[in-house]
């Protein structure tokens, strides 16, 4: 019986020591003031809508890109702006590739690190903080008019 309490206490000392050593070593030091301190960037992420954008040439629909990107925004810098971050992406996007491709084959070529430069920089130049912080491609895809006609016929 006595071997119990003493083994009870024992365990009780252990683990108020263990207690004390943690509040010692997490302590906050208080010469340093709370300016000093780095302040977090809250980020979030989100995807936009899935776009199509037809490439035209000559005046005629020559194919379309389906496109999907996902985005970080600095989420206290989002707090303060009316318009959502996607919808200007998606403008920024259909801008881009508006009659930027008439040569439907250099729908290959695409720099999507250049792009994405681009995309990031017109749409925080419409803001007075830098709100978009990174834009990834979730889906891009381009489908010319006879994949899309095909397409059609085997249904």
């Amino acid at each position: 019986m006595i071997r119990m309490i003493a083994m009870g206490l024992w365990v009780c000392l252990v683990a108020l020591g263990a207690l004390v050593f943690s509040l010692r070593v997490n302590a906050v030091d208080p010469n340093t003031s709370e300016k000093s301190a780095p302040v977090a960037v809250e980020i979030g992420s989100n995807n936009t809508e899935v776009m199509s954008v037809p490439i035209l040439v000559d005046g005629d629909v020559q194919g379309y890109i389906i496109a999907q990107f996902a985005y970080v925004v600095d989420k206290t810098a989002e707090k303060e702006i009316s318009i959502p971050v996607g919808v200007l992406i998606n403008d920024t996007i259909f801008q881009y590739f508006w009659g930027s491709y008439s040569d439907v084959r250099a729908i290959e070529k695409v720099k999507f690190e250049m792009i994405k430069e681009r995309i990031i920089d017109d749409v925080n130049k419409r803001f007075s903080k830098a709100v978009l912080k990174d834009l990834l491609v979730k889906q891009f895809n381009y489908l010319s008019v006879d994949q899309i006609r095909g397409m059609k016929n085997k249904r």
